[in-house]
């Protein structure tokens, strides 16, 4: 098993920053056996500077385009499909996704429980989460307004509804061990011509294949391994509910 990130972009634009502090924080910290897969000959450069095992996807640092175009977040998915292909079971990790303890046998042994060949943790939106969102803050590009309400309008159409909230697979943790999936998730992204987190909405089409409800989902392809930040607005009351349908021992959060 390998654990894999992925980076596109530009590394160097102060608006991305902070993606720059976390790379920098993952490299002072991590113990995990992983290959970052890079977009841009100078964000390679720079990653591999840190001491990360890098593999260099292309010069082009903006495969999908530099706005959050209707295919930005299937770069994540391509580095899912080229690490499922080099080891075949692989557990991607966002730059904001922090370790929260050693990695053990039970770690593997709960991975290997589930007998899924797709795992992803659940988190939540509040069904007027752009307005808020929007009405907080004041800075926003045309661009950046008009993707809020594309993302708002697909949650209403794919996620999960459970207690007047909208619920969706978060892909800042992914354990993925069949490359024929990655390429479902890829498959579906064009065949709905998803605008929004192709990864996540791809995931909430496929997974309602065989999943009737969230309970399904959270007995399918909920991690007992990784959990989701509490701060995160009305995550504490869908994380209480996971934690009755399943036990979990979090080595890993995604932090917001």
């Amino acid at each position: 098993m390998r654990f894999i990130r992925a980076f596109w972009g530009d590394i160097h634009n102060p608006k991305s920053s902070h993606h720059k502090e976390e790379i920098q924080k993952v490299a002072e910290t991590s113990t995990l056996d992983e290959l970052v897969f890079v977009w841009g000959r100078e964000n390679y450069n720079y990653i591999t500077s840190l001491g990360f095992d890098c593999k260099l996807v292309s010069d082009n640092p903006y495969p999908y385009g530099k706005s959050f175009n209707s295919d930005f977040y299937i770069a994540k998915l391509d580095a899912l499909r080229f690490g499922c292909m080099m080891y075949n079971e692989v557990i991607f990790l966002d730059w904001d996704t922090e370790q929260l303890k050693e990695l053990d046998d039970k770690f593997y042994s709960e991975i290997k429980s589930s007998n899924s060949k797709i795992l992803m943790p659940l988190y939540i939106y509040e069904y007027d989460y752009a307005r808020k969102v929007l009405t907080t803050e004041l800075d926003w590009k045309d661009s950046e307004i008009d993707y809020m309400f594309r993302h708002s309008r697909e949650l209403k159409v794919f996620a999960y509804s459970w207690n007047n909230y909208m619920v969706t697979p978060n892909a800042g943790f992914v354990y993925c061990n069949d490359l024929s999936t990655i390429e479902e998730l890829i498959g579906l992204c064009k065949e709905f011509n998803i605008q929004t987190c192709n990864e996540e909405m791809a995931m909430c089409i496929l997974s309602k294949i065989n999943c009737s409800d969230i309970l399904d989902y959270i007995e399918n392809y909920e991690p007992t391994v990784c959990s989701i930040d509490p701060r995160r607005t009305k995550q504490p009351e869908l994380n209480t509910f996971i934690d009755s349908v399943k036990q979990k021992t979090s080595y890993f959060c995604h932090m917001f």
